[in-house]
């Protein structure tokens, strides 16, 4: 079952015949993303929390729904192309990551100041 997954991989964000570099949101960060990509299909975060093992996780365009939680805290590869987050949220935990993708983000600090 899911509890066995380690790697994923998941490109959203269709433009005609080619996969275009447009983004993702986050719903539940609204002040902190590109409402330009409102029109791509929802995927709910917390899908991936009975991934357990989950090491590898490509999210490319992806629009992410609800919060992170403990969603990327065994996570070692990260790629997700296309974010439009100008910052990573508080709770996405960061801890394990040893590669970390974000070519095409709106991404200008991984965290948000206080």
């Amino acid at each position: 079952g899911t509890s066995k997954i380690e790697g994923i991989s998941l490109t959203m964000q269709e433009d005609g015949n080619n996969m275009a570099p447009r983004g993702a949101n986050v719903n539940d960060h609204s002040d902190n993303h590109d409402d330009s990509e409102a029109e791509m299909k929802p995927v709910e975060a917390g899908g991936f929390a009975s991934m357990d093992k989950l090491r590898l996780r490509m999210i490319n365009h992806v629009n992410l729904m609800g919060g992170y939680g403990s969603m990327h805290k065994r996570i070692k590869w990260l790629q997700w192309r296309g974010c439009p987050l100008k910052f990573l949220p508080p709770d996405f935990d960061l801890k394990e990551v040893a590669a970390l993708d974000l070519s095409y983000s709106n991404i200008i600090q991984l965290r948000k100041k206080p």
